[in-house]
C-alpha cells in the first residue's frame, strides 16, 4: 500500500516518469520499437567501433564517434520525453474538471466499496488531479468532461471496516467506476496502468488486511463461484429477499435457463455465464465419476486427489443443478452470495464452491461465510 500523504512532489515526480512506461496502442508500440533499436544502436556502435579506431591511431575520431553517438541519445531522449510528457497533458488546468466531495458519512463509503472504486491513497493536489484526470482522458474511460472525486480519510474507512488496517490520518480519493467508461476494448490496458499510477481498488484495499485476519474465510470479489441447487425455485419472490437486505433489483431469470439480476440504482448486477440443470447435470456428473474409477484403477484409492474427489463427487449428488458466476466487483460477489441464501431460504439447501479459495460453503456455513465478509448483517 503506497501512501505518499506528505510527499505530493516526490509522488508527482514518480507519476511523469511512469508517463512513458504506461501501456500503450498499437502505433505507439510501433514508434516505441523504433526508439528502442535507435537507442540500441546509438549504444553499441561506439562501443565495438571506437576501441577499432583508436587501435588505428584514430583515437579522436574514435573519442569522437562516443561524444557525438552518445550525446545525440542524451538530446534526442530528452525531447522525446518532453514531447511524450506535453502529448500526455492534452487538457490544461484538469484539476478543475473534478467535484471534490469531501466524505463523512458511512453510506457512501459502503456505495464506493461495493462498486469496488478507483482509490489513489494521497492528499489532491492541483498537478495531482492535473495527472489524473489525463490518464484517465488517456485511457478512454471518461464518460463526460467532469468528475466526482470522492475524499475521506482513514479514520472514517475503518468505522466502516474494523479489520482494514490503515493509518487514521491516510488520505483516500476515489472515482466510482459506474462513472468511468470501462469496458471490454479498454479494460485489459486500463487494468494494466492502474497499477503503473499506483491506484487501487477500493475493496482490494480494505481486504487486504481482512485477507491477513481470516484468510480461510475471505470472499474475493474478483473470481469465479459455483453454486449448486436443486431447481424447484420460485423466483418471483427473489425481489423481496434482495430488498430486505436493502438491495433494490430487477430479476431476468428462469429455473432451466441462465440467471440476471441487476441493480435499479447502480449499472451493475450478475449474469450466470450458464447453468447446468437437469439430465445435462446428471450426464455432467457421471463424466465425472468415469474419470475418478480410471483415476482410481491408475492411483488406487490411497491417492489424497482421488479421495478427496470421492468425496466432493457426493457432496454434488445431492443437487441437480448449478449456476457458473464470475464475479467482478464486490457488489457483484454481494449479489452471488444473496442469490445463494435466498435459494438456502428457498428449499434448504444450497452449495457454493469458491475458486478463489478453493473451499465449499453448505447450509452448516454459509451464512456465517456472508456475515463475516459483510455480505448480511447479524
Amino acid at each position: 500500500m503506497v501512501n505518499m500523504n506528505n510527499n505530493d512532489n516526490t509522488y508527482i515526480e514518480y507519476l511523469n516518469n511512469v508517463v512513458t512506461n504506461l501501456s500503450k496502442n498499437e502505433e505507439d508500440k510501433k514508434k516505441q520499437k523504433m526508439y528502442d533499436i535507435f537507442i540500441t544502436i546509438m549504444i553499441f556502435v561506439p562501443i565495438i567501433i571506437s576501441p577499432i579506431l583508436i587501435g588505428f591511431n584514430q583515437t579522436l575520431i574514435g573519442i569522437l564517434l562516443i561524444i557525438i553517438c552518445w550525446g545525440l541519445l542524451f538530446i534526442i531522449g530528452t525531447n522525446r520525453r518532453k514531447n511524450i510528457t506535453k502529448g500526455f497533458y492534452k487538457i490544461k488546468d484538469a484539476h478543475t474538471k473534478f467535484n471534490i466531495i469531501n466524505v463523512n458519512d458511512e453510506k457512501t463509503i459502503k456505495e464506493l466499496y461495493d462498486d469496488s472504486a478507483l482509490t489513489f491513497i494521497v492528499e489532491p493536489s492541483n498537478r495531482l488531479l492535473d495527472f489524473i484526470f489525463n490518464w484517465l482522458n488517456n485511457e478512454n474511460v471518461l464518460k463526460s468532461d467532469s468528475l466526482n472525486l470522492y475524499v475521506f480519510d482513514g479514520k472514517l474507512l475503518k468505522s466502516v471496516y474494523d479489520f482494514c488496517k490503515v493509518s487514521d490520518n491516510m488520505t483516500f480519493m476515489s472515482i466510482f467506476n459506474k462513472d468511468l467508461d470501462i469496458n471490454e476494448t479498454n479494460i485489459k490496458k486500463f487494468s494494466y496502468n492502474h497499477f503503473q499510477v499506483k491506484s487501487r481498488w477500493l475493496d482490494d484495499i480494505v481486504n487486504n488486511d481482512k485477507d491477513k485476519v481470516e484468510p480461510f474465510k475471505l470472499l474475493s470479489p474478483k473470481a469465479d463461484y459455483m453454486i449448486y441447487f436443486n431447481s424447484n425455485i420460485k423466483y418471483n419472490k427473489l425481489p423481496a429477499f434482495f430488498n430486505k437486505h436493502n438491495q433494490n433489483i430487477n430479476v431476468d431469470s428462469d429455473t432451466k435457463e441462465n440467471i440476471g439480476i441487476k441493480s435499479k440504482d447502480f449499472d451493475d448486477g450478475i449474469n450466470s455465464e450458464f447453468c447446468i440443470t437437469g439430465k445435462e447435470y446428471k450426464d455432467y456428473l457421471d463424466e465425472y465419476e468415469e474419470e475418478l474409477k480410471e483415476d482410481i484403477d491408475e492411483d488406487g484409492l490411497e491417492d489424497y486427489d482421488v479421495e478427496f474427489n470421492l468425496k466432493e463427487l457426493e457432496k454434488l449428488k445431492k443437487y441437480d443443478s448449478y449456476y457458473f458466476i464470475k464475479s467482478f466487483t464486490a457488489l457483484e460477489l454481494k449479489y452471488l452470495m444473496l442469490l445463494a441464501l435466498f435459494i438456502l431460504e428457498e428449499n434448504g439447501n444450497v452449495l457454493v464452491y469458491d475458486t478463489y479459495n478453493g473451499l465449499y460453503y453448505d447450509k452448516e456455513n454459509i451464512k456465517d461465510v456472508a456475515i463475516r465478509n459483510g455480505i448480511i448483517e447479524k
